[in-house]
């Protein structure tokens, strides 16, 4: 009797473990709206000329496209603060390209709301108003919460991370609407959304690595990139590097990998001191690199530069997004070796989740 009151105890333990994890991600947060995400054409800018909406080049002005369905929580309107008095245009368009409305706003804090025709809007914005911008969202249903919610994201990485226009200006994106995917289909994307983080900055390249695998050191995680992980004058809260696999592809010497790995994070952390750092393993990928173990000393050193600088792993490896239907997960799977790299739509969410998960099960741990 004894041992079966102590199996029952122990199961209702687990359930209630369980649940209580189930209500970080279902309990709602307060309705204070998330920053907006947006992309930047610098040195252009919408301007009303004659009664006509023109584009006019100008190195001190910029254009911030916002996409409506790519925003968080479902914002029924974004407030805007901008600092100069100048007129500051701002347009709406619908999904086709054609005119959807405009404002014209000088100083202030300002609100502009979304219809149901409005897919994204252009925003004139000069360089002395970027850093106190303040793009939020309003309104909607706000979904995650937790001890990350409210605070800012950034993401170093390779093309794992890299959307198309949510990346910075120069680098190549792995992904993009042509590949019949969305930014809100991201690993990083997700997280943020279930932990109720904002988006600082996603500094990721394709073909990109810690070392410098192209000649071009732009690329190398191991040096600039590593200190432009802020955006619009805000310093990221929490950083998260999936970074190495393709040092891994090009046989850099591991010795010297995590050399320069540990170096990298000294300089992230050196930027932004008071960022927490997340190191990440890659996840199992479908063939022959997890069948022999080859990415286990990738990992491990990685593991080995998070203990050296005293930062922690979100280990992204056991979420075994390639070991089950690996054809159904992965744009590049090959069926005819089983090898496959890059997460399609379905697996970045699967990935996204798992990363959420474990973020909030180590921030509990301490």
């Amino acid at each position: 009797m004894k041992k079966t009151i102590a199996v029952t105890a122990g199961i209702l333990a687990v359930a209630a473990a369980a649940a209580a994890a189930a209500l970080i991600f279902l309990k709602p947060r307060e309705k204070t709206g998330r920053a907006i995400l947006y992309q930047v054409t610098r040195d252009v800018y919408e301007q009303l000329s004659g009664g006509a909406i023109a584009e006019q080049s100008d190195p001190a002005w910029n254009t911030y496209t916002v996409y409506v369905k790519d925003q968080f929580d479902h914002p029924d309107s974004m407030t805007v603060t901008f600092t100069r008095e100048e007129e500051h245009l701002v347009t709406a368009y619908r999904d086709d390209g054609s005119f959807n409305g405009r404002w014209i706003f000088g100083s202030g804090t300002h609100t502009i709301p979304f219809s149901v025709r409005d897919a994204f809007f252009h925003i004139a914005v000069h360089d002395e108003d970027e850093t106190g911008l303040g793009l939020r969202g309003q309104g909607g249903e706000p979904e995650g919460s937790g001890p990350y919610a409210g605070k800012y994201l950034s993401v170093l990485g390779d093309s794992i991370s890299s959307y198309a226009g949510y990346i910075e200006e120069g680098y190549s994106a792995g992904y993009s609407a042509a590949d019949d995917m969305s930014v809100t289909d991201m690993w990083w994307y997700e997280m943020a959304r279930l932990t109720g983080m904002n988006i600082c900055a996603v500094n990721a390249s394709a073909g990109s690595g810690v070392t410098n695998l192209s000649g071009d050191e732009f690329f190398m995680g191991n040096g600039d990139r590593s200190r432009h992980l802020d955006k619009a004058g805000r310093d990221p809260d929490v950083i998260c590097v999936l970074l190495g696999i393709n040092d891994f592809f090009k046989q850099v010497d591991m010795e010297q990998f995590g050399r320069e790995y540990e170096e990298m994070v000294q300089i992230i952390q050196d930027e932004y001191p008071e960022a927490e750092v997340r190191l990440c393993t890659y996840y199992e990928f479908p063939g022959y690199l997890t069948e022999m173990n080859l990415t286990d000393e990738l990992n491990q050193t990685i593991r080995d530069a998070a203990e050296e600088r005293d930062v922690k792993v979100l280990e992204l490896e056991g979420c075994g997004l390639g070991l089950t239907e690996p054809e159904n997960r992965f744009t590049d799977y090959d069926p005819a070796t089983g090898n496959g790299v890059h997460p399609n739509a379905g697996g970045q969410k699967i990935l996204g989740r798992w990363a959420a998960e474990k973020l909030l099960e180590t921030e509990d741990q301490g």
